[in-house]
């Protein structure tokens, strides 16, 4: 308690701990994020503390179709990097995928790395990053699975590209032949 003038209030300093959790504060609070890397419009944001990584890369233009969504590198003023799949709060509503954000936080999204694409009666046609996925039913899972009506599916046709060299595969499509199958 500090000394106070006669007929004014005293203060009471309460030391706060980091809890990980952004800090409501006052009306015109803000935070100072940075984004880098593979985004359309990289530098450094004003936020409001109730906001989430995934409104902020679309504050800076979105990530480019180089740049990974499944790696993003979202590092704190006290050391620690987190890796974070946006793909998953975007596909999942996992909101474990999706961080709020503190003063000073760098976010960092680096180049893809390993990617496949998939095309056929699948839910969700695209390209993808492969994190965990081993297989082919891997693939097609993280793709939404296959479309509805799609009874006896013809084999499926792999195009791999082995040390520039492409090689075009075919896979009856089962379902043991799918988890079996390497990508």
């Amino acid at each position: 308690i500090g000394v106070t003038e006669p007929g004014t209030l005293g203060s009471i300093a309460v030391p706060q701990r980091d809890s990980g959790l952004p800090s409501m504060g006052g009306p015109g609070v803000s935070y100072q994020v940075y984004v880098l890397g593979e985004v359309a419009n990289p530098g450094t944001y004003r936020v409001v503390p109730s906001m989430r990584l995934d409104e902020v890369l679309g504050m800076a233009g979105g990530v480019l179709s180089r740049g990974s969504i499944r790696q993003i590198e979202l590092r704190r003023k006290n050391g620690r990097v987190k890796k974070v799949d946006i793909l998953s709060f975007r596909q999942n509503a996992n909101l474990d995928a999706n961080p709020y954000l503190l003063d000073n936080d760098v976010i960092f999204v680096p180049l893809q790395e390993k990617v496949v694409q998939i095309a056929g009666p699948v839910k969700r046609p695209g390209i993808y990053e492969l994190i965990h996925e081993k297989s082919i039913a891997d693939v097609v899972k993280l793709a939404g699975g296959f479309s509805p009506g799609v009874g006896n599916p013809a084999p499926l046709r792999v195009i791999r590209y082995d040390h520039g060299e492409k090689q075009v595969l075919s896979l009856p499509n089962t379902p043991a032949e799918r988890e079996k199958f390497s990508v």
